[in-house]
């Protein structure tokens, strides 16, 4: 908490083992309990080497970059909404989303 109050990073790597695919990678996460809901934020890259591929679609890397925020809306609905960013290269997309849900909370 004092380096990074109400907050926690992560740092995860990986090995990706696909069946036409496989390769490292890194992640690094930071996640933060603000007063309205949790936000989270990561960066993600990866080396991927392809089966049966040649010449510049054999080894691509691949970058992304997510952000989500999650929060309670009233006093029952749980929120979520998260926007993700893949660039490499072979691929450049851009995502968002949401996520509504009324959990059935049982009371105490």
């Amino acid at each position: 908490d004092k380096l990074y109050p109400d907050g926690r990073v992560e740092l995860a790597v990986f090995q990706d083992e696909n069946k036409f695919s496989s390769g490292p990678g890194v992640r690094v996460t930071a996640t933060k309990n603000t007063p309205k809901g949790w936000l989270r934020c990561s960066y993600e890259t990866a080396r991927t080497e392809n089966d049966d591929f040649f010449g510049v679609e054999q080894k691509l890397v691949r970058d992304v970059v997510r952000a989500s925020w999650d929060t309670t809306v009233g006093s029952v609905w749980d929120l979520s909404l998260n926007v993700e960013q893949r660039s490499g290269d072979a691929e450049d997309a851009l995502t968002l989303g949401f996520y509504l849900q009324l959990p059935m909370r049982t009371q105490p």
